[in-house]
C-alpha cells in the first residue's frame, strides 16, 4: 500500500482549507446577492400570514338559525375584514364530517350553536356571546375581541417604524422581571444605530410591549401565540411585521442580552439567510392589516410587501412548509398544518402565468414608482464589499497554501 507522506497530508490540508473558505464564501455572498430584502421585510406581507377560523357551528335547519348564520355572515364580513381570521358557518348537515367538529367535545360545548376561534396549528379557543339569538352588537363585540386589544393595537401602531416588538410576559419574581426588562433595553441600545447586511440603518429600536398572563382582555392575544398559560418564569418573545413571532419563546435564564442582540441583528440579515427556517417558524397573531398600513410600509421602505413582484423574488428563498413544520418540532413548537374543510383561500396570481398578468397591471398603479426594481447604492456596496473581503480571504488562503507547498519541496 502506498504511504503518504506527512508533508503531503499537510499541503492538502491547506488546500482543503482554501476550498472551504471558497466554499463558505460562496454561500454566504450568493444568497446576500440574490435577495435584496431582508428577513424583517418578510414579515410585513400577507404570504406567510397564518390564517384563523372562526367557526359557527348550527344546531339545525330552523329559521332562527338560519337568520343567526345571516346575521354572523354579515358582521364578519366587515369586523373580520382585511385581517387573517376567516368566518365559516357549520350547517347542522355538515358538522358530523366537519374537521373542526371534534373540538366542539374537547371544549366541552354541548348546546349549539356556538363559535370556535380555530388557529392554524389546530388549537381551538371558544368565543362567547354569539349564542342563540345574539344580537349583530354582540357577535361584533366577540369578533372584535379576536383582533383588537389593548397589546395588539400597540403593536399595530409600533410595527412599521420601530424595528421589532418585544413582548415582555412578567413572572411571578418581579426582581427577575426587572432583571429581564434591564438586558431587553441594554440589547435595545444596541441595535440603534446598526447598519444591517443590506446597508439599512436602524433609527428606532424594539418597541416593548408588557402583558399580564393574568389579564383576560389580552387572553386571545396570548393563546394566538400559545402563551396564555401564567408561569412563574418571565417571558420574552420577539414579534415582527404583523405580529409574526421571530424565533423561539425565551424564559427565565435563558434570557441573556446576547441571545436578544442575536435576534434584533439577524432580522436585518437576507431573507435568502441560511438562517431563516428556525427563525421564521413562529406563529402569526391575528389581527387586521389594512391597505393603510400596507401603503405606509411601501412609502416608508421603499417595496409594496404584497406585490406579485415583492411575493416571487422572497419566496424563491423561503423554505417549503414541511421544513419549517420540521424546524418548529426541534425549537418546541406545536403547530401542524390544519387540514380544515374549508381551507383560506389561496393567493391569486402568486408564482402562476396570472401573476405575470397582475404585475403589468399593478405597475400601472403610483406603487410602481417605489417599487424595488434593482438594488440600492446601498445594497450594492455592501455585497461589494462583501464579495472583495470573501475574494480577499480565499486568495490569502490559497497564497499560505502555495507557500506551503513551496517550502515542503525545498525540505
Amino acid at each position: 500500500m502506498r504511504q503518504v507522506s506527512p508533508c503531503v497530508g499537510r499541503v492538502r490540508s491547506g488546500v482543503l482549507a482554501a476550498v472551504v473558505c471558497a466554499m463558505v464564501w460562496a454561500a454566504v455572498a450568493a444568497p446576500v446577492a440574490a435577495c435584496p430584502y431582508s428577513i424583517r421585510d418578510t414579515g410585513f406581507s400577507s404570504w406567510n400570514r397564518e390564517a384563523y377560523y372562526v367557526f359557527l357551528f348550527l344546531p339545525d335547519d330552523g329559521p332562527k338559525s338560519k337568520a343567526l348564520g345571516e346575521r354572523f355572515e354579515k358582521v364578519a364580513e366587515t369586523v373580520l375584514y382585511e385581517s387573517n381570521v376567516l368566518p365559516k358557518v357549520v350547517d347542522a348537515k355538515d358538522r358530523g364530517k366537519h374537521k373542526a367538529a371534534p373540538h366542539l367535545d374537547d371544549l366541552g360545548i354541548k348546546t349549539l350553536p356556538a363559535a370556535i376561534l380555530v388557529s392554524s396549528d389546530n388549537r381551538a379557543l371558544p368565543l362567547p356571546g354569539i349564542g342563540a339569538g345574539a344580537t349583530e352588537e354582540a357577535i361584533r363585540k366577540s369578533l372584535e375581541g379576536i383582533i383588537a386589544s389593548p397589546a395588539t393595537e400597540d403593536l399595530a401602531a409600533h410595527c412599521i417604524e420601530n424595528w421589532c416588538i418585544v413582548l415582555l410576559i412578567p413572572g411571578a419574581d418581579p426582581k427577575e422581571t426587572a432583571r429581564v426588562k434591564a438586558l431587553v433595553k441594554k440589547a435595545n441600545d444596541d441595535i440603534v444605530g446598526a447598519t444591517t447586511e443590506l446597508g439599512r440603518t436602524i433609527d428606532a429600536g424594539a418597541h416593548v410591549i408588557e402583558v399580564s398572563a393574568k389579564d383576560p382582555k389580552e387572553h386571545t392575544f396570548l393563546w394566538s401565540l400559545d402563551l396564555a398559560a401564567e408561569q412563574k418564569a418571565v417571558r420574552v418573545v420577539v414579534l415582527h411585521g404583523h405580529g409574526q413571532q421571530f424565533g423561539p419563546v425565551l424564559q427565565g435564564t435563558g434570557i441573556t442580552e446576547d441571545m436578544l442582540s442575536m435576534l434584533f441583528h439577524t432580522l436585518g440579515r437576507s431573507c435568502a439567510c441560511t438562517m431563516h427556517p428556525a427563525l421564521l417558524a413562529g406563529p402569526t397573531i391575528p389581527m387586521a392589516w389594512t391597505e393603510a398600513q400596507r401603503m405606509e410600509v411601501a412609502d416608508i421602505y421603499g417595496f409594496d410587501p404584497d406585490s406579485p413582484r415583492f411575493r416571487r423574488t422572497v419566496q424563491r428563498y423561503i423554505p417549503r412548509r414541511q421544513q419549517a413544520d420540521m424546524v418548529r418540532h426541534i425549537l418546541g413548537y406545536s403547530e401542524q398544518v390544519v387540514e380544515l374543510s374549508d381551507k383560506p383561500p389561496a393567493e391569486p396570481g402568486v408564482g402562476t402565468a396570472a401573476d405575470d398578468v397582475a404585475v403589468d397591471a399593478i405597475e400601472q398603479a403610483p406603487i410602481a414608482a417605489i417599487e424595488t426594481k434593482e438594488p440600492t447604492i446601498q445594497e450594492r456596496a455592501s455585497r461589494s464589499i462583501l464579495l472583495a473581503v470573501g475574494g480577499l480571504v480565499i486568495l490569502v488562503a490559497l497564497a499560505a497554501g502555495i507557500l506551503f507547498l513551496r517550502r515542503m519541496r525545498v525540505s
